[in-house]
């Protein structure tokens, strides 16, 4: 059996960290996320890192 970096899907109980890793991961890049709300590429990252 192969481990996977794959998670559980987001349920009613989503905290900031893990929406942000879940959104840069599947539908746009950190880059594009941290334009859309003003934040550096780094800080983006460190959200998405916890």
């Amino acid at each position: 059996m192969r481990a996977t970096n794959r998670k559980a899907p987001l349920d009613g109980n989503v905290s900031f960290m893990r929406l942000v890793d879940d959104v840069t991961d599947h539908v746009i890049t950190q880059g594009e996320f941290a334009i859309a709300v003003g934040a550096s590429e780094r800080t983006v990252q460190n959200w998405s890192r916890g």
